[in-house]
């Protein structure tokens, strides 16, 4: 019997070790060899630029298609010193401490890119990397420039935020230089302490760049960069003694009747396009669960690592803690567990003092999304009255106005709409709610222009419409009707004319398809197919009981899970150069598989 059995083992070891060889074989050929990614073209061309909180330190060019690679060849390029692998943390003696270090943005086209922290992220031709020295929360990234105007010659506003979902920051404390690039004339130049630049006459038509900047001696309150625009020649007008129609001097002063209003097909083209680019970005994930697919989890792995990486979840900000709150809870992840942490006890444990009206707003839809019950220092209905208490009131040509703003005077349609939101599972018991909700939904008809659309202070923008159409939907207000159909378009049609190709949608009408406007156009187009089938729909809810759902960690059995979901994008990525494609390689690998578990079989019916 002992001798039989060593028999066994023996032939098993050796059929183990025949496998063994040939997954190293297939590693290094994966690895290393005819496996290795395409080189990209000999056009192609990724610019870079390294900058120190104090100065511009290196600047290049590299072909290398991921970022970490582009940046390491520059810096290596230029004989500069720097440390890290996965992470450069220390660049020509500037070093991470604290919350200062090297991070890097990815412009393209004059826009940030979204999600360049993704694996997946492939570098474009003619792409420009910041990587620079900032610290946060201080230094800021502008990602979001409105422009008034782009017709010459008419008043221009310039205003610079950073566009964090939820969160507009305004940027100032900086310096600003507008250069005529085809003049080579410098326009404006001067540190501003407001967000905005004000032309009172515009500018002639042309090709323009902005400047953005803050070195000195601390930490800089701006990534410095550059961003292109161009103006061109306003349509002219008609003569007093001309009968015919006007030409609108504004992209937003149309006739909106005209839109087809498909939002099936729309639903359609833009949740593929949000499925296939959609890595690292958080919101995503609310509409893939509530469209029934598989969500990407790259979002959550970095969130994960983060945990891990600074010890706990102190040191996220509560709209942080509320965004992962309501994403674990549509990924099928428990927030009581994750990484070992108790996200609603830290989040819902907090000094409610330290809740901004955006806090009070995402934390009482996390409440209702993950359907959180228990005993908290901070409970629904302190976050009600935080609310309700953060509401504006005044007049406006003799109009009555009531809603609410992140900051300022005067409402912002983003914040109403959301806050709306927010408040609508208590409209019907709550006679406070359902009045400030009431007088609100009024005020927002009140500013809507005869086209559809609401601006804010800083113009017009396809976000504000989807977030007023979440809000109004969620207490049974039809976007399409009497209140708010204006004689050249309503709510819907003004938020369709932002769309761009191939399923995306802009930020601005006379803009580039825009990631972030079309993640928001996507939970606004499922809102309003919902909608049409119920006659209210709140996107911010869900039925799941987050306390019976799985803990998250980034070993076991919720790593497999979140393997299997990134396996599914290998598809999008792009062909590898090698002469042996990889599907042969898995058919070999699967043959010798087979063929040793068949030997083995065999040998276990002669062996006995």
């Amino acid at each position: 019997m002992e001798g039989r059995l060593n028999m066994k083992n023996n032939f098993k070891t050796k059929i183990f070790s025949m496998m063994l060889v040939f997954s190293i074989i297939l590693g290094q050929m994966v690895g290393i060899g005819g496996f290795s990614v395409k080189a990209a073209g000999s056009n192609f061309n990724i610019n870079v630029v390294v900058e120190a909180y104090d100065k511009v330190l290196y600047q290049g060019t590299s072909s290398k298609t991921k970022v970490l690679d582009a940046i390491k060849e520059v810096l290596s390029n230029n004989n500069a010193h720097f440390e890290g692998d996965s992470y450069i943390n220390v660049v020509d003696g500037y070093s991470a401490s604290g919350n200062n270090g090297w991070s890097y943005a990815v412009n393209r086209n004059s826009e940030y890119q979204v999600s360049p922290w993704s694996p997946d992220f492939q570098l474009e031709n003619g792409d420009k990397i910041v990587f620079y020295y900032g610290g946060w929360p201080n230094t800021l990234l502008a990602n979001k420039i409105t422009y008034s105007t782009k017709n010459s010659n008419e008043k221009l506003d310039i205003s610079f935020e950073q566009y964090y979902d939820p969160n507009v920051t305004p940027i100032g404390n900086i310096n600003v230089k507008l250069v005529n690039k085809d003049k080579g004339t410098t326009t404006f130049e001067q540190r501003i302490t407001t967000n905005k630049i004000t032309l009172p006459n515009g500018l002639e038509p042309g090709n323009y760049v902005i400047e953005l900047s803050d070195f000195g001696n601390k930490i800089p309150n701006v990534v410095a960069d550059s961003f292109n625009f161009t103006i061109t020649a306003a349509p002219q007008t008609n003569t007093p003694s001309d009968n015919s129609n006007n030409t609108p001097s504004s992209p937003y002063d149309r006739d909106n009747t005209k839109i087809v209003k498909d939002v099936q097909t729309d639903l359609t083209n833009t949740s593929n396009y949000i499925k296939s680019k959609s890595a690292g970005d958080a919101w995503s994930i609310l509409s893939m669960a509530k469209l029934g697919l598989k969500p990407d989890l790259t979002f959550i792995n970095q969130s994960a690592a983060d945990i891990k990486k600074n010890k706990g979840v102190a040191d996220f900000t509560n709209t942080d803690l509320e965004k992962l709150i309501m994403v674990l809870t549509a990924a099928g992840y428990s927030p009581y567990s994750f990484m070992g942490y108790n996200l609603v006890s830290e989040l819902y444990n907090r000094d409610i003092d330290s809740f901004l009206i955006n806090d009070a707003i995402y934390g009482l839809m996390a409440y209702n999304y993950a359907n959180i019950t228990g005993n908290y220092t901070i409970s629904k209905d302190k976050l009600i009255d935080l609310i309700l208490k953060n509401k504006l009131a005044y007049k406006k040509d003799n109009t009555d106005i009531t809603g609410w703003a992140l900051s300022g005077n005067a409402i912002n349609p983003d914040i109403t709409g959301l806050a709306i939101n927010a408040l609508s599972p208590y409209y019907k018991d709550n006679a406070s709610v359902k009045t400030a909700i009431d007088v609100a939904v009024d005020s927002l008809s009140k500013l809507q222009t005869e086209s559809g659309y609401i601006a804010d202070s800083y113009g017009y923008s396809s976000e504000s419409l989807d977030v007023v159409i979440l809000g109004l939907t969620s207490v049974g207000v039809n976007p399409e009707g009497d209140k708010f159909k204006k004689s050249k378009g309503d709510l819907v049609s003004a938020m369709l004319s932002f769309k761009g190709t191939d399923g995306q949608f802009k930020h601005s009408i006379d803009g580039k398809n825009d990631f972030i406007a079309t993640e928001e156009a996507l939970r606004a187009l499922i809102t309003l197919k919902e909608f049409k089938a119920k006659g209210i729909y709140n996107y911010y809810s869900s039925s799941t009981d987050s306390t019976k759902l799985a803990a998250f960690t980034l070993g076991g059995e919720e790593a497999s899970k979140t393997n299997s979901v990134e396996s599914t994008k290998q598809e999008m990525l792009p062909q590898t150069g090698s002469p042996l494609d990889s599907g042969i390689l898995y058919v070999l690998g699967s043959i010798v598989a087979l063929t040793g578990l068949f030997i083995v079989i065999r040998t276990k019916s002669v062996i006995k």
